[in-house]
């Protein structure tokens, strides 16, 4: 009997980041993708997935969607409309907006895998799927927004970390968060799969406020990075800044970006400057950067960092890819924008203020390149613990275990 494995795709970023999994996937089983990003058509950037590229059968998740109001994700998870569409689904029926039995017995799958267990439909299909389907999220990014306990507090709505036996913090959980109070906390997902051991203990701790601990937590590492770890070498002879979306989501104004490249100016000296937009950046912010900068169109993450010295970044996960290859790496701490997340600041990332911040980074080591890929980018060929060579195959091994046991 043939093993069918559906894999839900988000948007054109994710698609890369989950591609070489369901490569290794379909060594042993069908695989079929489900389009998310239709969920995105109202939004102006562009993030859509194309079509032609895709090397696997899909479904597109439009056909599910029973009302327009549905059809966009809310933009937080404390406005109003955000908060009324939980209630509403979470606790009457997600069928009122979604065909999720639907979904379900059509793509008839053994496996459901996400990248994300919180998004609206994603966290519907994982608490209806039938017992004998295995279900699973891999996280592929830092999540700042969602694992940063600063970001988690002080909301009117959102469940008060630290008193979570109050009656009220009990009923805010119920009603609002019924599947984990952030990302990675579902609680009907048979296995969460982390990118290292920060990320697991981290994840770890906002589950215990629900009590449940059927979900298996795996640090595995993410496909994204598994190319083979190169020992720390500084050098100095060019920068790739790792451009984020930040004026696309509005979180920056206009000004902040045409500061942030004032900052680049002053801090690059005579080293050349190679700017990487996010997949997701605009025409037009690309533009600014080109009158100031280089600007590489590659596709491949790997070969541009391979191509530069320093790696620079406000707070992209793409910066994990400088420290696999060993090259000096760098948080640009704005004003605007400080990150103080423990994957920016870890003592392995030089804390770029400034002109007079020293790029070099002179009290880094292979020893703090190694504890930082331990505990935010696990690489598991480079341990002892398991036999799997890469993360795809950490993550297709499992699977494959739960499958056939």
């Amino acid at each position: 009997m043939s093993i069918k494995i559906v894999l839900a795709i988000e948007d054109g970023t994710s698609h890369s980041l989950l591609k070489p999994l369901a490569d290794d996937l379909s060594s042993w089983a069908d695989v079929e993708l489900l389009l998310l990003d239709s969920f995105f058509e109202a939004d102006e950037r562009d993030i859509s997935i194309s079509k032609d590229e895709l090397e696997y059968p899909y479904r597109d998740v439009s056909d599910y969607i029973r009302h327009d109001l549905f059809k966009s994700p809310p933009n937080s998870w404390t406005t109003p409309r955000a908060i009324g569409q939980r209630i509403l689904l979470d606790n009457v029926s997600p069928q009122i907006a979604f065909d999720i039995d639907g979904f379900l017995y059509e793509s008839d799958a053994d496996v459901f895998v996400s990248g994300v267990d919180q998004f609206p439909f994603i966290r519907h299909v994982l608490h209806r799927a039938p017992d004998n389907v295995i279900t699973a999220v891999i996280q592929q990014g830092t999540y700042e927004y969602a694992l940063n306990p600063k970001n988690l507090t002080g909301r009117t709505f959102f469940p008060d970390l630290d008193s979570p036996n109050r009656v009220t913090e009990r009923v805010k959980r119920q009603l609002g968060f019924r599947y984990g109070v952030t990302q990675f906390c579902h609680q009907y997902a048979d296995f969460a799969f982390t990118m290292g051991s920060f990320f697991t203990e981290t994840i770890n701790g906002y589950r215990k406020l629900y009590n449940r601990d059927e979900t298996e937590i795996v640090t595995s590492g993410t496909p994204e990075f598994d190319g083979p770890v190169s020992d720390y070498e500084p050098e100095q002879e060019s920068i790739l800044f790792l451009s984020q979306q930040k004026y696309e989501s509005g979180d920056w104004s206009w000004e902040d970006h045409e500061k942030t490249i004032d900052v680049l100016r002053s801090i690059s000296g005579n080293i050349p400057v190679t700017v990487r937009p996010h997949p997701k950046d605009s025409e037009r912010k690309i533009r600014s950067f080109e009158r100031s900068f280089e600007v590489t169109r590659r596709t491949t993450l790997q070969e541009d960092v391979a191509d530069n010295d320093i790696v620079l970044t406000p707070d992209s996960t793409a910066i994990f890819e400088g420290v696999i290859q060993g090259k000096t790496c760098g948080i640009l701490q704005l004003p605007w924008c400080e990150s103080d997340f423990e994957p920016f600041t870890h003592d392995h990332m030089v804390q770029v203020v400034d002109s007079s911040t020293g790029l070099l980074g002179t009290t880094k080591s292979v020893d703090s390149q190694r504890d930082y890929l331990d505990k935010f980018c696990r690489m598991p060929g480079e341990d002892r613990i398991t036999d799997a060579s890469s993360s795809c195959e950490l993550i297709s091994d499992r699977i494959r275990a739960s499958v056939t046991k």
